[in-house]
Formats: C-alpha cells, sequence, structure tokens
C-alpha cells in the first residue's frame, strides 16, 4: 500500500518532469523560431547586397547626368538585373528640383522561397542628401541589419 508521503513525492516527481517538458519545449518552439527568422535575415542579404551594387551605378549616373534614370536609361547602363531577385523599376520624381531623387526597387521572386517572401520588395530610396536608404515590404524583425528602415506607402495593384 503507498502512503501519503511516497504519494506525495510521486507527485512532485510527476509535476517536476512535467514541468521540465514544458520548458523543455518552449525552449525548442523558442530555438526554432529563432532559427527561421536567422535564415530569413541571411537569404535576405543578398538581395540587399545586390540593390546596394545597382545604386552605385545609380550614383554613376546620377552624377554624369544629373537626374535620376528611368528604366530605359538604367538598361543602358547595367542596372537592371535580369534573373531573381529581379531590379524591375524605379520612381524618379518628376519634379525639376528633385530630379535627382527616386526610388529603386528589387522585387523577391514569385515561387521557390519562403512563403513570407514571395513578390515582396526591397526599396532603396535615394534622399536629398544622396543617400540611399533601404527598406522592405517584409515585417521588421526579419530585415537584415543593413536594411531597417520604415518602409513607404505601397500601391495596391488590382489583380
Amino acid at each position: 500500500m503507498i502512503t501519503g508521503g511516497e504519494m506525495n513525492r510521486s507527485m512532485s516527481s510527476l509535476f517536476v518532469l512535467c514541468v521540465t517538458v514544458a520548458v523543455g519545449a518552449g525552449s525548442y518552439q523558442w530555438y526554432q523560431s529563432q532559427k527561421y527568422l536567422h535564415s530569413v535575415k541571411v537569404w535576405l542579404q543578398t538581395p540587399v547586397d545586390i540593390g546596394y551594387s545597382a545604386t552605385e551605378k545609380l550614383d554613376v549616373y546620377i552624377e554624369s547626368y544629373k537626374q535620376f534614370p528611368s528604366i530605359p536609361e538604367m538598361r543602358s547602363v547595367g542596372v537592371l538585373i535580369i534573373g531573381e531577385p529581379t531590379v524591375s523599376y524605379v520612381f524618379p520624381k518628376p519634379s525639376e528640383s528633385e530630379k535627382e531623387l527616386g526610388e529603386l526597387h528589387v522585387v523577391l521572386p514569385n515561387g521557390g522561397i519562403d512563403e513570407l517572401l514571395v513578390n515582396q520588395k526591397i526599396i532603396f530610396i535615394r534622399s536629398s542628401d544622396n543617400k540611399w536608404l533601404c527598406t522592405m515590404t517584409i515585417p521588421q524583425q526579419y530585415r537584415p541589419e543593413n536594411c531597417k528602415d520604415d518602409a513607404p506607402p505601397q500601391p495596391v495593384y488590382a489583380g
């Protein structure tokens, strides 16, 4: 027959075991989420680096022509990237006083990557002090350290 003291020890042992399993499972879930977060940041670093190298070419163009290039002008200087990710379009500022300003958009692939990243954009914005700001349409916690600025509102396309 089990005495009250033995029952208390058994219940205490069971409680400790349950707490250990719960804490272990929580730690494993936290580890998995951190691993996922890190893998997304690492994957995004390549298109961010591609975009920054394109901005260097744009700076040379802007220095020469004193204006932000259009898509045909970008093609002529080899800025547009064919493949994935794609440097797909720019938004030059239309006013005469801001013609050296604009945005370069790098569009991520529409398949074959994490669902979170499908068709998202990395946006490089040239400010009036000739510096490039990097932002994304991807949530802040997934962005690499060199692309953390807040994204401007993006157009919504009917489709």
